[in-house]
């Protein structure tokens, strides 16, 4: 497998089949139940978009030979336009097959996740890596679209200080035990 991207502790490669048991290791690990998307729904990605999923393999500095496994993973979909007020568009678990459009103008981020063990700049380099890597690929994209949760203060930081803009908000989108907590729209333009 070629990595993407590489330092003396990280790199990023696009995710295969195999990698699928550790990705849901790290949906279970970075999302609390009621935000999980299901092991289908990974699938389908891979199946629908492989060229629009990667995984983050960093040094796990807990074992003696130190190892890189997978820590992390950006998977995305492009869509011909941006939604307009369509809320159902953004579901979590939502069919990839029913968006995406490989020529399409609009990067969609549909999921994006970093064990707690390795951030500090390992979200920061899958993040770049990645959208670099797809906007080289795809010249037919004109602007990235993703929401986040309003608690999510870290992952919001580098999507700020990414150029990205809050364009819009869905309330009580993000529904866990407990609480529910609204999801911010944010877009940048090419």
């Amino acid at each position: 497998m070629v990595a993407l991207a590489s330092d003396r502790t990280k790199s990023v490669h696009r995710a295969q089949i195999t990698d699928l048991d550790a990705i849901l290791r790290i949906e279970r690990e970075c999302f609390p139940v009621g935000i999980r998307e299901t092991k289908g729904t990974f699938e389908s990605r891979l199946t629908v978009f492989p060229e629009g999923f990667f995984a983050l393999k960093a040094l796990d500095s807990a074992t003696p030979s130190g190892n890189s496994t997978i820590s992390g993973y950006f998977c995305s979909e492009i869509w011909d336009s941006i939604p307009q007020g369509a809320q159902d568009a953004y579901q979590l678990d939502h069919d990839t097959g029913n968006r995406h459009c490989k020529d399409g103008s609009v990067l969609y981020i549909s999921s994006f996740a970093v064990l707690p063990a390795v951030r500090g700049g390992a979200g920061r380099f899958l993040f770049k890596t990645a959208v670099s890597h797809l906007l080289s690929c795809f010249p037919s994209i004109q602007a990235i679209h993703f929401i986040v949760n309003e608690q999510w203060f870290a992952a919001r930081h580098i999507y700020e200080t990414e150029g990205f803009s809050y364009t819009g908000q869905i309330p009580a989108f993000f529904r866990q035990q407990h609480r529910t907590d609204s999801a911010l729209i944010m877009t940048k333009k090419l």
